[in-house]
């Protein structure tokens, strides 16, 4: 698209489309629990989120703050892969269809999930995508949590 104005004229492309944003994680970073974890996110979106794909992991020992997620080994004594959950969103009411346009405008919509099994002391990784009837959005960065100490 060009537009023009009496500073000049500029030149921009534009691309449309009917995923949601990225979600944004809004849970602590410090677990109340031991051995579980309430993670909680939003995400916008005009369309009802249908399905949202959690992923964790327990943080590989070689973190320094960026995000490796080939690094693959046994012997640093942690489990490297995704451990995934698929959780249905608000948009399915009794696996009917989603809910048809028009939509109301951009709504933030919130899911939470509570993590069971978890290790104390030790940090996670979590990312978190949501699919309404256009597609799924991008994944999420990464967010960092810790379960509690024992005692």
């Amino acid at each position: 698209c060009v537009a023009s104005n009496s500073h000049g004229k500029g030149r921009g492309q534009l691309t449309l489309t009917g995923t949601a944003g990225l979600a944004v994680f809004d849970s602590p970073p410090l677990g109340a629990e031991k051995d579980m974890y309430n993670i909680s996110w939003s995400v916008n979106s005009h369309a009802a989120i249908t399905e949202y794909r959690l992923f964790y992991r327990q943080q590989p020992h070689h973190h320094h703050g960026h995000h490796q997620e080939s690094y693959n080994s046994t012997k640093m004594g942690y489990r490297n892969d995704w451990n995934s959950v698929v959780l249905p969103g608000a948009g399915v009411t009794n696996m009917q269809l989603p809910i048809p346009p028009p939509y109301p405008g951009v709504t933030r919509q919130r899911m939470w999930y509570t993590i069971k099994s978890l290790h104390a002391s030790t940090t996670y990784e979590a990312r978190v995508q949501a699919r309404n009837q256009h597609g799924w959005n991008k994944l999420s960065p990464i967010f960092h949590f810790t379960t509690r100490s024992i005692g």
